[in-house]
């Protein structure tokens, strides 16, 4: 499946110490994307800092919560007709070297969605994909 459009969503609140680099990892790792942060009413300059990168941008009026924030992207996404939408957190907690394999797992088996998850047993870290 080439030319896929691809949206990777990052919901933002009061993230001003880690938005740029969390939207330049994204780009750097993987380049056929468009990224779209969702700024959630910030109270600091999480606003100015992503206005300095190249994602496109929306500025949510009040704080609605990750629920809302998320939800607009996913609006966004479904508004604009992206055939794959993928979530990372504006902390920088997803890696998205990541993004690739789920990518790949979308097109070559089909599902619908992945929910990506990290636990830790015996103090090492297991990913799991579901």
């Amino acid at each position: 499946m080439e030319n896929l459009k691809i949206l990777v969503i990052i919901p933002a609140y009061n993230e001003e110490e880690s938005i740029a680099n969390v939207v330049e990892t994204v780009k750097r790792e993987y380049k056929n994307c468009d990224v779209l942060v969702v700024n959630d009413g910030s109270t600091d300059n999480t606003l100015e800092e992503a206005k300095k990168t190249s994602a496109i941008l929306i500025d949510l009026p009040n704080n609605l919560g990750i629920g809302g924030a998320v939800q607009t992207g996913y609006l966004y996404a479904y508004k604009y007709k992206y055939d794959i939408a993928i979530q990372v957190d504006g902390d920088g907690q997803h890696n998205p070297k990541h993004i690739a394999d789920m990518v790949n797992l979308i097109t070559t088996k089909g599902y619908n969605m992945i929910i990506r998850f990290k636990i830790y047993r015996k103090n090492k870290l297991q990913t799991n994909i579901f």
